[in-house]
């Protein structure tokens, strides 16, 4: 198994972030690893949760595995001899947000000489959302203005 993880601190409280995590959808928007990505489930996430996914030419089903709303989310999913998992968890600091995403590859895709190619996405990925969470924010109208 590989696994991969980083963290980022925001200037913006808890429930702003989890809107933007929340909000599938719009993912492809601000996260520049995503082609698309989509809700196949109403409703808030709950585990047995469903979303798709498009990165990299790969179109994953994703199933939210753990949830606690407002604070983490974990989701599966699987596809031809790789097995992605992904969590958020988002903590409250004095004046913003600390945002851990971590993720992990397993399967056969994922060892080997192909395993090196997967790390590789997956740092990719994990720059897309930092740098994305922080330029969504950036782009959101303040109070006031």
């Amino acid at each position: 198994m590989i696994e991969e993880s980083a963290s980022i601190e925001l200037n913006a409280p808890v429930n702003t972030v989890w809107q933007i995590v929340n909000t599938i959808n719009d993912w492809e928007k601000w996260h520049t690893a995503i082609e698309s990505a989509e809700r196949l489930t109403a409703g808030n996430w709950v585990p047995g949760f469903r979303f798709r996914q498009k990165s990299e030419r790969i179109e994953f089903i994703y199933t939210i595995t753990e949830v606690e709303l407002g604070h983490t989310a974990s989701w599966s999913g699987s596809r031809a001899g790789l097995t992605r998992h992904m969590s958020v968890e988002l903590r409250s600091l004095e004046g913003g947000t600390e945002v851990l995403i971590t993720q992990s590859a397993a399967g056969f895709r994922a060892a080997g000489p192909l395993g090196f190619l997967v790390r590789r996405g997956m740092r990719r990925n994990l720059r897309a959302w930092t740098q994305g969470l922080r330029k969504v924010l950036a782009e959101q109208p303040t109070i006031g203005s």
